[in-house]
Protein backbone atom coordinates (compact mmCIF):
# COMPACT_ATOMS: atom_id res chain seq x y z
CA UNK A 1 0.00 0.00 0.00
CA UNK A 2 2.78 2.22 0.18
CA UNK A 3 4.13 1.54 -3.03
CA UNK A 4 0.42 2.22 -4.61
CA UNK A 5 -0.15 5.23 -2.23
CA UNK A 6 3.79 6.57 -3.72
CA UNK A 7 2.60 5.35 -7.28
CA UNK A 8 -0.70 7.26 -7.23
CA UNK A 9 0.58 10.62 -5.76
CA UNK A 10 3.50 10.67 -8.76
CA UNK A 11 1.25 10.29 -11.46
CA UNK A 12 -1.84 12.64 -10.18
CA UNK A 13 0.87 14.84 -8.66
CA UNK A 14 -0.68 15.29 -5.34
CA UNK A 15 -0.78 13.84 -1.52
CA UNK A 16 -3.55 11.59 -1.09
CA UNK A 17 -4.95 10.81 1.93
CA UNK A 18 -6.63 7.19 2.63
CA UNK A 19 -10.60 8.36 1.80
CA UNK A 20 -9.72 10.81 -1.40
CA UNK A 21 -11.67 10.01 -4.49
CA UNK A 22 -9.36 9.14 -7.49
CA UNK A 23 -11.17 10.92 -10.06
CA UNK A 24 -12.09 13.85 -7.55
CA UNK A 25 -8.14 14.47 -7.08
CA UNK A 26 -7.37 13.94 -10.87
CA UNK A 27 -7.34 10.48 -12.25
CA UNK A 28 -8.35 9.96 -15.79
CA UNK A 29 -8.08 6.78 -18.03
CA UNK A 30 -4.50 7.26 -19.15
CA UNK A 31 -3.23 8.25 -15.31
CA UNK A 32 -5.10 5.11 -14.74
CA UNK A 33 -3.16 3.44 -16.72
CA UNK A 34 0.30 4.41 -16.11
CA UNK A 35 -0.57 3.56 -12.24
CA UNK A 36 -1.23 0.27 -13.28
CA UNK A 37 1.93 -0.44 -15.36
CA UNK A 38 4.58 1.42 -12.23
CA UNK A 39 2.53 -0.87 -9.80
CA UNK A 40 2.56 -4.01 -11.95
CA UNK A 41 6.78 -3.16 -12.33
CA UNK A 42 7.18 -2.65 -8.66
CA UNK A 43 4.96 -5.81 -7.33
CA UNK A 44 3.82 -8.29 -10.44
CA UNK A 45 0.52 -7.09 -9.35
CA UNK A 46 -1.97 -6.25 -12.01
CA UNK A 47 -4.77 -4.50 -11.13
CA UNK A 48 -7.75 -3.82 -12.93
CA UNK A 49 -8.58 -0.26 -14.95
CA UNK A 50 -12.05 -0.70 -13.03
CA UNK A 51 -11.00 -1.12 -9.98
CA UNK A 52 -10.67 2.65 -9.05
CA UNK A 53 -14.00 3.20 -9.50
CA UNK A 54 -15.33 0.21 -8.00
CA UNK A 55 -12.99 0.43 -4.98
CA UNK A 56 -13.21 4.70 -5.27
CA UNK A 57 -9.62 5.45 -2.78
CA UNK A 58 -6.74 4.26 -0.74
CA UNK A 59 -8.86 3.03 1.94
CA UNK A 60 -11.35 1.19 -0.61
CA UNK A 61 -8.43 -0.15 -2.64
CA UNK A 62 -5.95 -1.60 0.39
CA UNK A 63 -9.23 -3.57 1.89
CA UNK A 64 -9.60 -5.05 -2.06
CA UNK A 65 -5.76 -6.21 -2.40
CA UNK A 66 -6.08 -7.09 1.34
CA UNK A 67 -8.95 -10.32 -0.25
CA UNK A 68 -6.47 -11.29 -2.82
CA UNK A 69 -8.32 -9.38 -5.63
CA UNK A 70 -7.28 -6.90 -8.25
CA UNK A 71 -10.11 -5.46 -9.47
CA UNK A 72 -14.51 -5.74 -9.60
CA UNK A 73 -15.64 -9.53 -8.66
CA UNK A 74 -18.94 -9.00 -11.13
CA UNK A 75 -19.77 -7.98 -14.74
CA UNK A 76 -22.10 -4.97 -13.96
CA UNK A 77 -19.95 -1.70 -12.25
CA UNK A 78 -21.84 1.07 -10.97
CA UNK A 79 -20.96 4.02 -12.53
CA UNK A 80 -23.84 6.24 -10.75
CA UNK A 81 -26.17 5.48 -7.89
CA UNK A 82 -30.05 6.48 -9.07
CA UNK A 83 -32.16 9.06 -7.73
CA UNK A 84 -34.96 6.40 -7.84
CA UNK A 85 -36.70 2.81 -9.18
CA UNK A 86 -36.39 3.67 -12.93
CA UNK A 87 -34.84 1.31 -14.72
CA UNK A 88 -31.18 1.40 -15.55
CA UNK A 89 -29.11 2.94 -17.78
CA UNK A 90 -26.47 -0.39 -19.24
CA UNK A 91 -23.64 1.32 -20.64
CA UNK A 92 -20.65 -0.26 -23.30
CA UNK A 93 -17.51 1.62 -22.90
CA UNK A 94 -15.12 1.72 -25.88
CA UNK A 95 -12.06 -0.29 -26.10
CA UNK A 96 -11.25 -3.11 -23.19
CA UNK A 97 -14.19 -1.82 -20.83
CA UNK A 98 -12.46 1.65 -19.71
CA UNK A 99 -14.96 3.23 -18.09
CA UNK A 100 -12.94 6.23 -16.72
CA UNK A 101 -13.01 7.38 -20.35
CA UNK A 102 -16.77 7.66 -19.78
CA UNK A 103 -16.53 9.75 -16.78
CA UNK A 104 -17.56 13.05 -18.03
CA UNK A 105 -20.08 11.77 -20.21
CA UNK A 106 -22.01 9.88 -17.25
CA UNK A 107 -22.03 12.12 -14.52
CA UNK A 108 -23.66 14.99 -17.22
CA UNK A 109 -25.75 12.51 -18.11
CA UNK A 110 -29.45 12.93 -16.70
CA UNK A 111 -31.27 9.34 -15.38
CA UNK A 112 -33.39 9.12 -12.70
CA UNK A 113 -32.01 5.35 -12.70
CA UNK A 114 -28.64 4.30 -12.12
CA UNK A 115 -26.06 3.58 -14.66
CA UNK A 116 -24.44 0.39 -14.91
CA UNK A 117 -21.06 0.00 -17.06
CA UNK A 118 -21.07 -3.58 -18.87
CA UNK A 119 -17.59 -5.05 -18.44
CA UNK A 120 -17.13 -7.54 -21.31
CA UNK A 121 -16.33 -11.15 -19.68
CA UNK A 122 -13.21 -12.14 -20.77
CA UNK A 123 -12.79 -15.46 -21.83
CA UNK A 124 -8.24 -16.15 -22.89
CA UNK A 125 -9.09 -18.85 -25.39
CA UNK A 126 -6.50 -19.80 -28.28
CA UNK A 127 -6.16 -17.12 -31.25
CA UNK A 128 -7.71 -19.58 -33.50
CA UNK A 129 -10.65 -19.97 -31.50
CA UNK A 130 -11.74 -16.60 -30.14
CA UNK A 131 -14.27 -14.69 -28.28
CA UNK A 132 -17.07 -13.35 -30.41
CA UNK A 133 -19.73 -10.93 -30.16
CA UNK A 134 -22.36 -13.01 -30.09
CA UNK A 135 -20.32 -14.79 -26.74
CA UNK A 136 -20.31 -11.41 -25.26
CA UNK A 137 -23.95 -10.57 -25.59
CA UNK A 138 -25.01 -13.70 -24.15
CA UNK A 139 -23.07 -13.28 -21.37
CA UNK A 140 -24.72 -9.90 -21.44
CA UNK A 141 -28.33 -11.04 -21.78
CA UNK A 142 -27.70 -13.20 -18.83
CA UNK A 143 -26.46 -10.66 -16.97
CA UNK A 144 -29.51 -8.24 -17.61
CA UNK A 145 -32.33 -10.52 -17.23
CA UNK A 146 -31.09 -11.42 -13.64
CA UNK A 147 -30.37 -7.52 -12.74
CA UNK A 148 -33.42 -6.38 -14.65
CA UNK A 149 -36.17 -9.32 -15.26
CA UNK A 150 -38.84 -7.03 -16.52
CA UNK A 151 -39.57 -3.73 -18.14
CA UNK A 152 -37.95 -1.94 -20.75
CA UNK A 153 -34.41 -1.76 -20.98
CA UNK A 154 -31.80 1.33 -22.02
CA UNK A 155 -28.77 0.65 -23.96
CA UNK A 156 -25.60 3.00 -24.93
CA UNK A 157 -22.73 2.06 -25.96
CA UNK A 158 -19.24 4.02 -27.11
CA UNK A 159 -16.82 3.28 -30.15
CA UNK A 160 -16.79 -0.70 -30.52
CA UNK A 161 -19.15 -1.08 -27.26
CA UNK A 162 -22.06 0.18 -29.47
CA UNK A 163 -22.15 -2.64 -31.56
CA UNK A 164 -22.35 -4.70 -28.25
CA UNK A 165 -25.12 -2.45 -27.16
CA UNK A 166 -26.75 -2.64 -30.53
CA UNK A 167 -26.41 -6.42 -30.83
CA UNK A 168 -28.20 -6.80 -27.23
CA UNK A 169 -31.07 -4.70 -28.33
CA UNK A 170 -31.38 -7.28 -31.53
CA UNK A 171 -31.42 -10.16 -28.76
CA UNK A 172 -33.63 -8.38 -26.71
CA UNK A 173 -36.21 -7.75 -29.45
CA UNK A 174 -36.04 -11.09 -30.91
CA UNK A 175 -37.20 -12.08 -27.25
CA UNK A 176 -40.18 -9.71 -26.83
CA UNK A 177 -38.21 -7.54 -24.57
CA UNK A 178 -39.25 -3.83 -25.00
CA UNK A 179 -35.47 -1.80 -25.98
CA UNK A 180 -36.67 1.71 -24.91
CA UNK A 181 -33.44 3.58 -25.74
CA UNK A 182 -30.74 2.18 -27.90
CA UNK A 183 -27.78 4.59 -28.42
CA UNK A 184 -24.76 4.42 -30.11
CA UNK A 185 -21.95 6.02 -29.86
CA UNK A 186 -19.00 6.83 -33.21
CA UNK A 187 -19.35 2.92 -33.20
CA UNK A 188 -17.07 1.99 -35.76
CA UNK A 189 -17.00 -1.47 -38.57
CA UNK A 190 -13.84 -3.57 -38.89
CA UNK A 191 -11.88 -2.55 -41.79
CA UNK A 192 -12.69 -5.92 -43.25
CA UNK A 193 -16.47 -5.10 -43.96
CA UNK A 194 -16.00 -1.45 -45.58
CA UNK A 195 -17.20 -1.25 -48.96
CA UNK A 196 -14.02 -1.57 -51.37
CA UNK A 197 -14.98 1.84 -52.80
CA UNK A 198 -14.94 3.85 -49.25
CA UNK A 199 -11.78 2.22 -47.73
CA UNK A 200 -10.31 3.26 -51.46
CA UNK A 201 -11.36 6.40 -50.91
CA UNK A 202 -9.97 7.19 -46.93
CA UNK A 203 -6.50 5.30 -47.68
CA UNK A 204 -5.92 7.76 -50.54
CA UNK A 205 -7.24 10.43 -48.21
CA UNK A 206 -4.52 9.32 -45.58
CA UNK A 207 -1.71 9.13 -47.88
CA UNK A 208 -2.30 12.41 -49.28
CA UNK A 209 -2.93 13.72 -45.88
CA UNK A 210 0.77 12.69 -44.77
CA UNK A 211 2.73 13.57 -48.03
CA UNK A 212 1.21 17.22 -47.16
CA UNK A 213 2.86 16.89 -43.58
CA UNK A 214 5.55 15.81 -44.59
CA UNK A 215 5.94 18.46 -47.31
CA UNK A 216 5.01 20.95 -44.68
CA UNK A 217 7.69 19.70 -42.56
CA UNK A 218 10.41 20.22 -44.96
CA UNK A 219 9.39 23.65 -45.55
CA UNK A 220 9.46 24.43 -42.05
CA UNK A 221 13.01 22.84 -41.62
CA UNK A 222 11.73 19.70 -39.66
CA UNK A 223 11.50 21.21 -36.10
CA UNK A 224 12.61 18.45 -33.20
CA UNK A 225 9.60 17.19 -31.46
CA UNK A 226 10.12 18.02 -27.75
CA UNK A 227 10.54 15.11 -25.63
CA UNK A 228 7.43 13.75 -23.49
CA UNK A 229 8.39 13.34 -19.78
CA UNK A 230 9.41 9.93 -19.24
CA UNK A 231 7.59 7.94 -16.78
CA UNK A 232 8.79 4.49 -17.09
CA UNK A 233 12.48 3.92 -18.22
CA UNK A 234 13.45 2.13 -21.88
CA UNK A 235 13.94 -1.16 -20.06
CA UNK A 236 10.69 -1.13 -18.53
CA UNK A 237 8.71 -0.13 -21.51
CA UNK A 238 11.01 -3.58 -22.97
CA UNK A 239 9.55 -5.85 -20.44
CA UNK A 240 5.78 -4.89 -21.38
CA UNK A 241 6.29 -4.58 -25.53
CA UNK A 242 4.59 -5.77 -28.33
CA UNK A 243 5.21 -5.88 -31.88
CA UNK A 244 4.52 -2.12 -33.51
CA UNK A 245 0.95 -1.49 -34.99
CA UNK A 246 1.09 -1.91 -38.59
CA UNK A 247 -0.48 -0.05 -41.87
CA UNK A 248 -3.76 0.29 -42.39
CA UNK A 249 -3.10 -0.22 -46.07
CA UNK A 250 -2.42 -4.22 -45.28
CA UNK A 251 -5.02 -4.63 -42.27
CA UNK A 252 -8.15 -5.21 -44.27
CA UNK A 253 -6.64 -8.33 -45.73
CA UNK A 254 -5.51 -9.98 -42.66
CA UNK A 255 -7.48 -12.90 -41.04
CA UNK A 256 -8.62 -12.12 -37.63
CA UNK A 257 -7.97 -15.82 -36.54
CA UNK A 258 -4.16 -15.29 -37.97
CA UNK A 259 -1.42 -15.27 -34.52
CA UNK A 260 -0.18 -11.96 -35.06
CA UNK A 261 -3.60 -10.00 -36.29
CA UNK A 262 -4.30 -7.76 -32.98
CA UNK A 263 -0.44 -6.50 -33.15
CA UNK A 264 -1.10 -5.71 -37.09
CA UNK A 265 -3.79 -3.62 -36.08
CA UNK A 266 -3.75 0.16 -37.16
CA UNK A 267 -4.98 1.15 -33.53
CA UNK A 268 -2.26 -0.75 -31.54
CA UNK A 269 -0.25 0.19 -29.14
CA UNK A 270 2.30 -1.57 -26.89
CA UNK A 271 3.81 -0.83 -24.25
CA UNK A 272 0.91 -2.25 -21.84
CA UNK A 273 0.51 -4.94 -18.80
CA UNK A 274 0.35 -8.44 -19.64
CA UNK A 275 -3.70 -8.59 -18.76
CA UNK A 276 -4.61 -5.75 -20.14
CA UNK A 277 -2.35 -6.74 -23.48
CA UNK A 278 -4.16 -10.06 -23.83
CA UNK A 279 -7.55 -8.25 -23.43
CA UNK A 280 -6.55 -5.87 -26.32
CA UNK A 281 -5.93 -8.56 -28.44
CA UNK A 282 -9.57 -10.58 -27.66
CA UNK A 283 -11.00 -7.19 -28.61
CA UNK A 284 -9.46 -6.42 -32.12
CA UNK A 285 -10.02 -10.36 -32.77
CA UNK A 286 -14.07 -10.01 -31.80
CA UNK A 287 -14.12 -6.94 -34.07
CA UNK A 288 -12.31 -8.58 -36.94
CA UNK A 289 -14.78 -10.82 -37.03
CA UNK A 290 -17.93 -8.91 -36.47
CA UNK A 291 -19.53 -8.69 -39.50
CA UNK A 292 -23.31 -6.15 -39.36
CA UNK A 293 -26.45 -6.67 -40.31
CA UNK A 294 -29.36 -5.21 -40.72
CA UNK A 295 -31.80 -3.62 -37.17
CA UNK A 296 -35.19 -2.81 -38.01
CA UNK A 297 -35.69 -1.21 -34.30
CA UNK A 298 -35.02 2.34 -33.31
CA UNK A 299 -31.96 3.66 -32.50
CA UNK A 300 -30.01 6.75 -31.82
CA UNK A 301 -26.48 7.26 -33.27
CA UNK A 302 -24.31 10.03 -31.96
CA UNK A 303 -21.56 11.12 -34.13
CA UNK A 304 -18.39 12.82 -34.01
CA UNK A 305 -18.23 15.85 -36.47
CA UNK A 306 -14.78 15.47 -37.48
CA UNK A 307 -14.86 11.09 -37.21
CA UNK A 308 -11.37 9.13 -36.20
CA UNK A 309 -8.38 8.93 -37.95
CA UNK A 310 -8.31 5.12 -38.08
CA UNK A 311 -12.07 4.97 -39.26
CA UNK A 312 -14.00 5.56 -41.90
CA UNK A 313 -17.12 7.89 -41.69
CA UNK A 314 -19.52 6.03 -39.48
CA UNK A 315 -22.84 7.04 -41.27
CA UNK A 316 -21.97 6.46 -44.22
CA UNK A 317 -21.12 2.37 -42.74
CA UNK A 318 -23.92 2.33 -41.12
CA UNK A 319 -26.87 4.00 -42.47
CA UNK A 320 -27.84 0.66 -44.91
CA UNK A 321 -27.98 -1.05 -41.61
CA UNK A 322 -30.09 1.14 -39.60
CA UNK A 323 -33.04 2.25 -41.14
CA UNK A 324 -34.55 3.73 -38.01
CA UNK A 325 -31.90 5.51 -36.73
CA UNK A 326 -31.58 9.03 -36.14
CA UNK A 327 -28.43 10.96 -36.84
CA UNK A 328 -27.01 13.33 -34.13
CA UNK A 329 -23.70 15.36 -34.83
CA UNK A 330 -21.86 16.03 -31.77
CA UNK A 331 -18.41 18.30 -31.81
CA UNK A 332 -15.17 16.80 -31.60
CA UNK A 333 -13.31 13.72 -32.87
CA UNK A 334 -13.60 10.31 -31.72
CA UNK A 335 -12.06 10.82 -28.63
CA UNK A 336 -12.85 14.49 -27.73
CA UNK A 337 -16.44 14.28 -28.13
CA UNK A 338 -16.88 12.66 -24.79
CA UNK A 339 -14.26 14.88 -22.76
CA UNK A 340 -15.96 18.06 -21.10
CA UNK A 341 -17.92 20.38 -23.02
CA UNK A 342 -18.10 18.14 -25.75
CA UNK A 343 -19.10 15.62 -23.52
CA UNK A 344 -21.78 17.73 -21.98
CA UNK A 345 -23.28 18.42 -25.33
CA UNK A 346 -23.70 14.50 -26.23
CA UNK A 347 -24.90 14.05 -22.45
CA UNK A 348 -27.68 16.74 -23.15
CA UNK A 349 -28.81 14.89 -26.26
CA UNK A 350 -28.81 11.62 -24.61
CA UNK A 351 -30.87 12.98 -21.51
CA UNK A 352 -33.79 14.18 -23.36
CA UNK A 353 -33.80 10.69 -25.57
CA UNK A 354 -33.81 8.91 -22.30
CA UNK A 355 -36.36 11.10 -20.77
CA UNK A 356 -38.63 10.49 -23.84
CA UNK A 357 -38.11 6.49 -23.43
CA UNK A 358 -38.83 6.78 -19.77
CA UNK A 359 -42.29 8.46 -20.43
CA UNK A 360 -42.95 5.39 -22.95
Amino acid sequence: MERLKAICEQILRKPLSPDDNFVDAGLNANRALNIIRLFYLQTGIELDVNAFLEYPNLARLGQMLGCGKTGPDGKLILLREGKDESPPLFVYAGGVSVFLELDDLTRAIEQPGPIYGVSISWTDRPFDNPATVADEVQHALDTIRHHQPEGPVHLLGYSFGGVLALEIARALTAEGRSVAFCGLIDTPQNDHVWPLHRWTGFILARLAAKLQRVAKGVLAGMPARREAQAILTPDDLQRMSAPKRGHQLAFRFLNPKQPDYPYRAPQWLGGNTPGYTARACELLRMKGLYRPRRYDGPVTFFFSMQGSPVDCDARALWRPYLPQAEWVAIRGNHLSMIIGRNARTLAAEISSRLASAHDM
